[in-house]
């Protein structure tokens, strides 16, 4: 039939459809808490930069579902996506349909020029898929290359931190090799692949909290500080800081990550 799309592939009607497998991984499967949506703004540009664990995008889809279904002004959220997505067969034109972009420096500033809201997920690729003992120990959030975003923008930078989603997939081996040659940054093996056999391949149903910080935004609207390596460094680890601390708070008001 007939359908629009935008000029980054986003099609309202796919998302709709996708919004009903979305909201029930969210409410009856994962049974999300999310807190901290009143730090985004009703209009205007932001940019959320999250920790990320594990090959799916599955907390993006989770992250972008939460705030369009939950804000008052149910926004649209656009999700950097890594480039290797694109390479899959439907599962790329669903992403794209369903709001991701590819992640790179120029279209998350033509989003954010354009007064959109962007989610960013700064950790090293390499660090995405930490090992089950390694759970929830943040990576390196890169070197700073949301924060020139934000600068160049005057995109105010709300950090999120997401606990639930480690426990998804627990990793006890990861196949670099055969990664590699597929193109991906990892394929991990879960704890249940022997066990369970190809049930295996479906997320545990962890419960999930997604909490918003408030905004950071001093002296992010001096264009002069892009070049100032020191001054993104201590923003970069601010950021980084800020997520890391409401991670280990989760974890130290949790009992169970399954209940």
């Amino acid at each position: 039939g007939e359908y629009e799309v935008d000029l980054w592939g986003y099609d309202q009607e796919v998302a709709d459809y996708l919004a009903l497998v979305t909201g029930f991984l969210f409410h009856r499967y994962w049974r999300v808490e999310m807190t901290g949506l009143e730090h985004i703004p009703n209009e205007g540009r932001g940019l959320l930069v999250a920790n990320h664990s594990g090959v799916l995008p599955l907390d993006g889809a989770i992250i972008a579902y939460g705030v369009r279904e939950h804000h008052p002004a149910h926004r649209l959220v656009r999700v950097l996506m890594d480039d290797w997505f694109l390479t899959l067969p439907f599962v790329s034109v669903l992403l794209t349909k369903s709001g991701h972009v590819p992640a790179h420096p120029d279209n998350g500033r033509r989003l954010l020029d354009a007064d959109e809201l962007v989610l960013a997920f700064a950790e090293n690729p390499k660090g995405i898929s930490p090992f089950y003992r390694e759970r929830y120990r943040l990576g390196r959030f890169g070197r700073g290359g949301f924060v020139k975003m934000a600068i160049e923008t005057g995109a105010p930078i709300l950090p999120v931190a997401v606990v639930g989603v480690e426990e998804t997939y627990p990793l006890v081996v990861d196949l670099k090799p055969v990664a590699q040659w597929l193109g991906a940054p990892a394929l991990p093996v879960p704890l249940t692949l022997p066990w369970l056999g190809p049930l295996a391949l479906l997320p545990l149903p962890s419960r999930w909290t997604i909490d918003i910080g408030e905004p950071i935004v001093a002296h992010l609207e001096d264009e002069s500080l892009i070049d100032n390596p020191a001054f993104v460094s201590d923003i970069t680890d601010l950021v980084r800081n800020r997520v890391q601390e409401w991670v280990n708070k989760r974890l130290a008001e949790r009992r169970s990550a399954f209940r």
